[in-house]
């Protein structure tokens, strides 16, 4: 049984997870990439960088508790 793949979106363009299938270019893990790219992100893709903008918050009395440790 062979699966089905549709065309790449244009948000697809540079992921390394493309393939050329004959004359057309797909991708190699979702057979419908326009599904994937309907909430405005791929899970899979390669071609954009992740935002981290969470800072990690430290309590400043266990870094000073870690400090004495190190001691």
């Amino acid at each position: 049984m062979e699966i089905i793949r549709e065309d790449i979106v244009e948000s697809c363009s540079g992921c390394s997870r493309i393939v050329q299938s004959g004359d057309r270019q797909v991708c190699r893990v979702y057979p419908v990439p326009k599904a994937m790219w309907r909430n405005k992100k791929c899970l899979m893709q390669t071609h954009l960088e992740k935002k981290v903008t969470e800072e990690i918050k430290v309590d400043p009395l266990k870094m000073n508790k870690r400090s004495m440790k190190k001691r």
